[in-house]
């Protein structure tokens, strides 16, 4: 054989492996639901009991129930969370309807310590004690989610003037997660002051063992009911999970909290460091709504008897497709509140909107 024609030989044999590895690496993931439905994809990740897979006959991810799954197979790495609370790096080995055998990759030095699995080894669980995975190589819009929605209100008498906007969005990676939210309520009647609430914040977490986590919280309040120009709270802290299941979560968390306020009734502004105790409830997928309750409560460590709290609940509920309705309140009560204002607050509001 000529030197030519090994070259030829050579060429063709490693753009014949390349393209074997590609097909390989690029294979679907599939299902098999329990009606015998089959749907081929790529899987992004299963949260509060729904798998989320982009299909080609959809410009947008489809949601599939957990509980419905009768077969999957996929060549992805996920980051898994099981329900006693430890994170592996696997492969999916095996699924039946009432098991799964995960393929350990890269486990961290405490998992090989505590549970003895290294590299290579299968880890079998039950298909229940799954509570959340996410494909490692997921892109930044697939680990992305939110809402949007928008209230309005107009009538002639008095010329009244509503309008409420509000909005989530959540980024989940492999070890921590990102949350930002804002609320702008506004309202303008004749013969009464400008009302104005902004509310915004964002929160970042850390996983840790065991269900637990760190905490970082930066929140902004506008109110003119409470005369606050400006209140900007910095927490730091840690919690744990207290329930987490496919449509429960159940957190608590402390820490404390850097409060620094400006207000419009021209007082010095405030700063001050305080205790804070919060918790979060979340229930979902609920015959199409979903309900999440938030409760803080803070106690000053720099001023004497002051104590403050903030409690949020959302009710939403699917309407069609990714449309909802959503209706919500909001209560803020300050023991000490400055000259002038009141020492409690509360909106309610429903909107229209739009999850992603």
């Amino acid at each position: 054989m000529s030197l030519f024609s090994k070259a030829i030989f050579l060429t063709a044999f490693l753009l014949l492996d390349a393209g074997h590895r590609l097909v390989a690496q690029s294979s679907p993931d599939s299902l098999v639901l329990e009606d015998g439905t089959i749907l081929v994809g790529k899987i992004n990740s299963l949260e509060r009991g729904e798998l989320t897979m982009d299909v080609s006959f959809s410009k947008s991810s489809i949601q599939v129930d957990w509980n419905m799954l009768k077969y999957l197979s996929s060549q992805g790495l996920f980051l898994v969370t099981l329900e006693d609370g430890e994170h592996y790096e696997a492969r999916i080995l095996g699924f039946s309807e009432s098991g799964i055998d995960f393929l350990i990759q890269n486990p961290s030095n405490r998992i090989s310590r505590k549970t003895q699995l290294q590299a290579g080894d299968t880890l079998k669980a039950q298909k229940s004690d799954v509570l959340l995975f996410y494909d490692v190589n997921q892109t930044f819009v697939s680990r992305l989610s939110g809402g949007l929605s928008m209230g309005f209100n107009l009538a002639k008498s008095n010329r009244l003037r509503q309008f409420s906007i509000k909005g989530n969005a959540t980024y989940n990676a492999n070890t921590w997660l990102l949350n930002s939210s804002f609320n702008m309520i506004r309202s303008e009647q004749s013969g009464t002051s400008l009302i104005r609430r902004y509310d915004a914040g964002v929160t970042g977490l850390v996983y840790l063992p065991k269900e637990w986590f760190l905490l970082g919280w930066i929140n902004f309040l506008s109110n003119t009911q409470q005369l606050i120009r400006l209140r900007v709270d910095s927490k730091i802290g840690f919690g744990k999970y207290l329930v987490l299941k496919p449509k429960t979560t159940w957190m608590v968390h402390t820490g404390l909290n850097f409060n620094h306020e400006d207000f419009s009734n021209e007082l010095e502004a405030n700063r001050s460091e305080e205790f804070v105790l919060s918790t979060n409830f979340s229930l979902y997928r609920l015959n199409g709504f979903e309900v999440v309750a938030l409760m803080v409560l803070y106690q000053s460590l720099s001023q004497s008897e002051r104590t403050r709290s903030d409690v949020k609940v959302d009710v939403k509920y699917d309407i069609f497709k990714d449309f909802f309705i959503q209706v919500g309140t909001a209560m803020n009560y300050d023991s000490q509140p400055t000259a002038g204002a009141t020492n409690f607050d509360y909106v309610i509001q429903s909107t229209l909107g739009w999850k992603f």
